[in-house]
């Protein structure tokens, strides 16, 4: 009887122990600002870096394609919170952040982005100028066409909800290919 006394108070002690799991929130209009101020800036960076990586180097280059790889993938975590609230099963659920989310994840053109920052990251320190300029290239292709339309359809739709008279947009690198 002791032992069945041992392993239930051993059961009981995990019980209370186990992290709580609340319902899913709809973030708020402050979550929504913040979330839509940091992708725009997370952004910037990554733009800032696509315009100077042809000139950088060695672990200049990487360790710059590290703080972009870092902030690209921080641009997650603020769309989410913009999902929660405009995605699918959102309060205001819009067709065309659902089209936007379809364009970054469905159709893996963020992945594109993260995979071109993680071989400058991985690669850059051994890559030739011309090297690094076709990896650039390579992300800037489908990150300026679908990418960062994308990412202005959240901030625009989140831009509009806040009602301040300012539409945040995704901020392009310097070197854009143009299309004809």
């Amino acid at each position: 009887m002791r032992s069945a006394v041992i392993i239930l108070s051993f059961f009981s002690s995990l019980a209370f122990s186990a992290p709580t799991i609340l319902p899913r929130q709809n973030p708020s209009i402050n979550d929504i600002s913040t979330a839509a101020s940091a992708w725009a800036a997370d952004t910037s960076i990554v733009s800032q870096f696509l315009s100077s990586a042809g000139s950088l180097s060695g672990t200049t280059l990487t360790t710059s394609a590290q703080n972009a790889l870092a902030h690209e993938l921080d641009e997650l975590t603020q769309k989410a919170v913009l999902d929660a609230e405009f995605g699918p099963g959102g309060p205001m659920a819009n067709e065309l952040v659902i089209g936007a989310n379809n364009t970054l994840v469905t159709d893996g053109t963020f992945d594109v982005v993260v995979a071109g920052l993680r071989d400058l990251v991985n690669n850059g320190e051994r890559m030739g100028a011309d090297e690094v300029e076709a990896v650039v290239l390579g992300i800037n292709v489908g990150r300026c066409a679908r990418v960062l339309p994308a990412i202005d359809i959240y901030l625009g739709t989140a831009s509009q909800l806040l009602g301040s008279g300012i539409t945040l947009v995704a901020n392009r690198p310097n070197n854009c290919p143009t299309t004809s």
